[in-house]
């Protein structure tokens, strides 16, 4: 993977030097720390595309926090990937919890650019939250953020507006869906 920029004109995803330290370390069952720390990578960034890759079938999750490529395990022997809409109800959260964290990041946001900039270039404000589909107001805003902020601030603001509304055992799942 190292000459991949070489190869397609372009550096390795996170996700491919993620893989690529599993097909390293064969049959081997690591945690996120421990791969994170190997490849110097933020420690949640490695949870969710670990957990994505496992969703996937590229790995398997032998317990919680634990992960192992295993040959025998493939993308293709997985008999269904879920839709998003699977995975947007899988994440079920209440519309007071929702409501919290939509404007959460809303707030963190406009902190961070201000408040003129958010609204003109996201089109949306704190009234756009839709309480009977929480998750997929949260969604937007986020994908909306992201074309404002970029992938790594507005990765930075939802983990910290979920981890101070929800169990840590949501967190990455809803990271997944949200970014």
């Amino acid at each position: 993977m190292k000459h991949f920029d070489t190869i397609r004109g372009k550096k390795p995803t996170k996700t491919e030097l993620i893989l690529e330290y599993l097909l390293n370390h064969p049959r081997k069952v690591v945690s996120p720390k421990e791969v994170a720390e190997g490849l110097g990578f933020n420690l949640q960034t490695t949870v969710t595309v670990l957990n994505r890759l496992a969703l996937e079938g590229a790995i398997s999750k032998r317990a919680r926090g634990l992960f192992c490529y295993d040959q025998e395990v493939k993308f293709s022997d997985k008999e269904e990937v879920d839709t998003e809409e699977e995975k947007i109800q899988s994440c079920k959260i209440d519309k007071k919890t929702g409501a919290t964290i939509y404007k959460a990041i809303y707030n963190m946001a406009s902190e961070s650019a201000g408040s003129e900039i958010i609204a003109t270039a996201t089109d949306l404000n704190l009234s756009d939250f839709d309480e009977n589909a929480p998750v997929e107001s949260i969604q937007k805003l986020v994908r909306a953020l992201i074309d404002v902020l970029g992938q790594d601030m507005v990765h930075d603001i939802v983990n910290i507006a979920l981890e101070n509304e929800l169990t840590s055992e949501k967190i990455p799942e809803l990271i997944d869906i949200l970014t």
